[in-house]
């Protein structure tokens, strides 16, 4: 028989249907006779099941019973097409409550982080400002104020590089610059960058590293980045007299890193969350702590691009907590041939260079002219893609630092018509921009550009460059 088709049985003992069927001996074990059974048919064709009627002797079925019976199954099968669409309302409405409760949170944190970030953003800009007031108006605080000055723009420049490096993850843009690398002396230039901060705040730092040099291939930067993040985060919540103690262990294939704190600790729920966007621990008004909860974001989703994974670990709220890196290690490689990052032609002693600066924005431009020539280098300045070839053609420099967001040529179009000016054959091109993607590095290289600087510019890796890239007076 088909599924769908309407089975009668007048005589269960005396069925074709049924005989020798297993179905025969349990009707009959139940005292049925005779049977039979309407289909339950959807509004779309669908069968949804069976109605069937039972009796205890022979029994012919009539038209008038059947015709009953096709009544009964169609109103079974309205009734069961009816309970399903309930129910899927019901789970649809269930989801779309749980989607609204999620975007609502989202929306919550959305807003949260923003008031959070003109916090953070608003409290180093406050403290330039005034730094900058006071060296301008007492000689005498002078030194100070610059230090807080230089610290407090570190900070901004951190704050904006993090948030740089949400967008590139969320958006999956962003990439590793691997060579061969060592782990000791990425750990030794993480603990540099957060010693004096973890000793401002009275907290002891240990260090216990194998005897032998771990030898990675990783980014060394972005590496270092991770590290640096969770030193901080360690210091930020531990209090005066704790410590910090940092330790590797090296297996067969990989590395492990333990960074552990005698801090606050984690409470058990925020353990499943705080590797969130913008999650923290501690929502409190005053801030104290900073930061804008993307820090072990970026430090998780850098060492995964690693092929490694980050873990954390706490037994409670006062009882610390310790975070592992584990990364995979390469055969240890000899010193011998490494590179040192700079062009072997361009390797030696530091010389004064005539720099052609090529910005729109005066003030970054005034103050970047400042700088370079108080560090002994002849510096020119213009402001536009037109007046920088002009100046250079009529006086060469040995470097022009061009700016990318020039208004009218950019600085792209600027770098392919100094590349096609035999007279400027010679110049070294540095890129300055805000922009740095590895895709905005690739196109100006493309263009012609020799280096490739994010703003804001480091002054002591700029005057290097610059001293590299220079020639001896005649």
């Amino acid at each position: 028989m088909r599924s769908g088709d309407r089975i009668v049985v007048d005589d269960v003992t005396q069925s074709d249907l049924l005989a020798g069927q297993k179905t025969q001996t349990v009707l009959l074990d139940a005292g049925v006779q005779a049977v039979q059974s309407t289909p339950l048919i959807s509004s779309a064709g669908k069968p949804l099941g069976m109605i069937s009627t039972h009796f205890g002797s022979p029994h012919q079925v009539g038209e008038r019973e059947l015709r009953l019976m096709d009544l009964l199954a169609r109103q079974a099968a309205d009734f069961l097409e009816r309970r399903e669409a309930d129910e899927r309302l019901r789970q649809r409405t269930a989801q779309l409550a749980a989607l609204n409760t999620t975007l609502q949170e989202a929306d919550r944190r959305k807003d949260e982080f923003l008031a959070m970030l003109g916090h953070e953003l608003r409290n180093p800009l406050a403290a330039v400002r005034n730094a900058v007031a006071t060296a301008s108006l007492d000689e005498s605080h002078r030194d100070r104020a610059l230090d807080i000055a230089r610290r407090q723009s570190e900070q901004l420049g951190r704050l904006i590089d993090d948030l740089l490096d949400v967008a590139r993850i969320t958006q999956g843009h962003i990439s590793l610059r691997k060579e061969r690398v060592y782990l000791g002396e990425i750990l030794d230039r993480a603990i540099q960058d957060t010693r004096s901060f973890i000793e401002s705040r009275g907290v002891r730092l240990d260090v216990v590293l194998p005897p032998t040099r771990i030898a990675l291939e990783a980014d060394p930067a972005r590496l270092e980045q991770v590290f640096v993040n969770l030193l901080l985060n360690a210091g930020k919540y531990t209090d005066a007299g704790g410590r910090i103690s940092i330790a590797a262990r090296c297996g067969a294939d990989d590395v492990t890193v333990s960074i552990r704190d005698t801090g606050i600790g984690i409470a058990p729920e925020v353990l499943n969350r705080m590797w969130e966007l913008f999650a923290q621990a501690d929502r409190s008004l005053d801030r104290s702590e900073g930061g804008l909860g993307i820090g072990l974001t970026i430090a998780r989703r850098l060492v995964e691009l690693h092929g490694g994974r980050i873990e954390a670990q706490s037994e409670g709220v006062g009882r610390g907590a310790e975070f592992i890196v584990t990364v995979p290690v390469v055969p240890a490689e000899t010193e011998e041939g490494r590179s040192t990052g700079i062009p072997e032609s361009l390797q030696g002693a530091r010389r004064s260079a005539h720099v052609l600066i090529v910005e729109d924005n005066r003030d970054a431009a005034e103050s970047l002219t400042m700088l370079l020539e108080m560090l002994g280098h002849r510096v020119r300045a213009v402001h536009d893609g037109v007046a920088g070839l002009t100046a250079a053609r009529a006086s060469i420099p040995d470097v022009m630092l061009v700016d990318i967001g020039l208004p009218g040529m950019d600085g792209y179009d600027v770098a392919r018509r100094v590349r096609h000016d035999p007279a400027l054959k010679d110049v070294a091109l540095v890129a300055l921009t805000g922009y740095g993607r590895g895709e905005d590095k690739q196109q100006a290289m493309v263009a012609g550009f020799d280096y490739y600087l994010v703003k804001p510019l480091n002054p002591d890796a700029l005057n290097d460059l610059l001293g590299q890239l220079g020639r001896a007076d005649p």
